[in-house]
């Protein structure tokens, strides 16, 4: 590979059309108005989201021995539960009983 000292030329020599200058008011103090203070208003999906992830860091963690164990019965089908025992407490969750 040979590598030549040569200038770089810039790709366009053209300026772009329509161009103006935009001032940058960012870090300009004129812009702040006195006692004005930043602030940030969340969306009702972004409260809802953070409504959940504090329910979630609240719940406690699965035992994961015992849901091993609990999965290893059930695909054995050792695992046996009552229908009506089931239908009981699904009843008494949603306030039927």
């Amino acid at each position: 590979m040979k590598i030549e000292n040569n200038p770089v030329n810039p790709l366009s020599t053209h300026k772009p059309e329509n161009t103006r200058v935009v001032k940058n008011y960012a870090h300009s103090a004129d812009t702040l108005v006195a006692g004005e203070k930043d602030q940030a208003v969340l969306s009702e999906r972004a409260r809802l989201l953070a409504k959940a992830r504090l329910a979630l860091d609240e719940t406690p963690r699965a035992d994961d021995q015992k849901v091993e164990a609990l999965r290893q019965r059930v695909q054995s089908g050792e695992y046996k539960i009552s229908l009506e025992e089931l239908a009981g407490r699904l009843l008494s969750r949603l306030g039927f009983k």
